[in-house]
């Protein structure tokens, strides 16, 4: 299985368009190296006495960030970095070396072949699965 096409409510992604997907989530993380999931949220707070339409946050690079429907809108690229360290993270793939000495060789193995195609997915965005342990 493959995954091929990546919907997102701002933009489509598929094989042709990959190499964007891939610069737009290298470029958040070299900028915000330390971030976590959700991190472009962390701090803001609006006053919940206020109207939707006067709440108004900043994101890092000092744009507005305005309430939508009650929700924040966020910044593209964070929500491509929170998911697919999502997809890189919540499965239950195993990776396997069929060589121990060759670390470069790796083989996925899980009980849904969606699971390894989304892991496989994430492994050519950059974000590889190394290791599965209990924690």
């Amino acid at each position: 299985m493959i995954f091929k096409k990546l919907n997102l409510e701002y933009a489509a992604f598929d094989t042709e368009t990959l190499p964007e997907l891939r610069n737009m989530l290298v470029e958040n993380c070299l900028q915000r190296k330390d971030a976590g999931p959700m991190s472009d949220l962390v701090g803001l707070q609006s006053d919940p006495s206020s109207s939707p339409e006067k709440k108004t946050n900043f994101d890092s690079e000092d744009k507005p960030v305005k309430r939508k429907k009650g929700g924040l809108r966020r910044d593209q690229s964070c929500v491509i970095r929170d998911l697919v360290t999502a997809l890189a993270l919540c499965h239950n793939v195993t990776p396997t070396f069929p060589n121990p000495e060759n670390k470069n060789v790796v083989e996925y193995q899980a009980s849904s072949p969606d699971e390894v195609a989304l892991v496989k997915f994430a492994e050519t965005l950059e974000m590889r699965l190394l290791d599965r342990d209990q924690n």
